[in-house]
């Protein structure tokens, strides 16, 4: 509450300055050279029922114009705060550090959420404080495609559920798959708890499922699956569909924080996890011609029980990557020859 208790160790006129109300949620936008779409982000959570926020947006070293775009909104709400581009994790923990709400919520630069977000969500929440997220369902990419139907067969349902700790690995994927970070919001102690996003290395891939999974296997999650949020995948230079080489998840690549905070029943399900994604990851990396990095990250990865068959296949596939690529060479290496050979009988 703002302090009226006159001053008198100074004049008899001046008062202390009001303190600072908490808002009931903190919003938080990592920006990063998104001048195009970063006002309709920006308006989508000015926009919510929901009056009682801040707008946490950091401007992670951009080159464009828009932290000037956010400026000139002109809201009292927002805060924009700049650091030197440090990646998405790290912008997203700099809002983390800065937040006062008792909830959070992020939002990407391209992302927007709909009508009625955080009023859901808050809703949600305030009926079960045991709840470590609330998800939403999300509308994806120009055509504004609801996923709902598939949610349903992939066995993500209404409501407040807990991990199963006999889950398969592709069901655990789901859930993370459905816990997309613009359609989510935590109480904020449940993220600072886990360190927020991962950010080592300006990580790029994964940081936002490092957190997740976390969050999955150690408390419930309440989801619905009316969409709340849209995924521009259009406008993301990082979205999941890409088609080119990307690293290996942030998971496995610094595990001993996930095993650490791992609940007991569930760490077997962590550990073929762990396994199932380094097996995928090594396989990219072979592919990319990465051998060395490929073969280290299987054996760091021993099979499980239930991945055992997987896990040598992909290390036979690991063993012949280097054989593979050289045997697709030799025909470009024979048409570049016979091109050579033709050129100089012409001379």
């Amino acid at each position: 509450m703002p302090d009226d208790t006159p001053n008198t160790a100074g004049s008899s006129t001046s008062r202390s300055p009001p303190a600072r109300v908490a808002p009931a949620v903190s919003a938080i936008i990592p920006l990063y050279n998104k001048q195009a779409s970063v006002r309709r982000a920006v308006e989508s959570v000015l926009n919510q029922s929901v009056r009682d926020l801040e707008l946490i947006v950091v401007d992670d070293g951009s080159r464009d114009d828009g932290p000037r775009i956010v400026e000139a909104i002109g809201d009292p709400r927002i805060h924009l705060v700049r650091q030197a581009n440090a990646g998405p994790g790290a912008a997203r923990n700099r809002g983390l550090a800065l937040a006062r709400g008792r909830f959070v919520a992020f939002l990407d630069a391209d992302d927007e959420w709909l009508a009625g977000f955080l009023e859901q969500a808050l809703e949600a929440l305030g009926r079960h404080p045991e709840a470590g997220a609330f998800a939403a369902n999300h509308l994806r990419g120009e055509q504004a495609l609801n996923l709902r139907d598939l949610w349903e067969a992939r066995g993500i349902g209404e409501g407040l559920c807990s991990m199963p700790p006999d889950l398969s690995v592709e069901q655990l994927k789901s859930h993370l798959y459905y816990m997309h970070s613009s359609s989510v919001v935590c109480p904020i102690g449940v993220v600072r708890r886990y360190g927020g996003y991962y950010q080592r290395d300006r990580c790029t891939w994964g940081e936002d499922g490092y957190l997740w999974v976390q969050v999955l296997l150690n408390y419930p999650v309440y989801r619905t699956l009316e969409p709340l949020a849209w995924y521009h995948m259009e406008d993301s230079s990082l979205y999941m569909g890409r088609k080119d080489f990307h690293p290996p998840d942030a998971c496995v690549l610094d595990p001993q924080p996930l095993r650490q905070q791992c609940p007991g029943p569930y760490r077997d399900l962590m550990e073929r996890y762990l396994c199932h994604t380094a097996i995928r990851a090594a396989r990219r990396l072979a592919g990319a011609g990465q051998y060395a990095r490929a073969r280290k990250l299987l054996k760091a990865y021993p099979p499980t029980t239930t991945l055992h068959r997987a896990h040598a296949k992909a290390w036979l596939a690991v063993q012949l990557a280097p054989l593979r690529h050289a045997l697709r060479s030799i025909g470009p290496l024979r048409r570049l020859k016979r091109r050579l050979d033709a050129r100089r009988k012409g001379d």
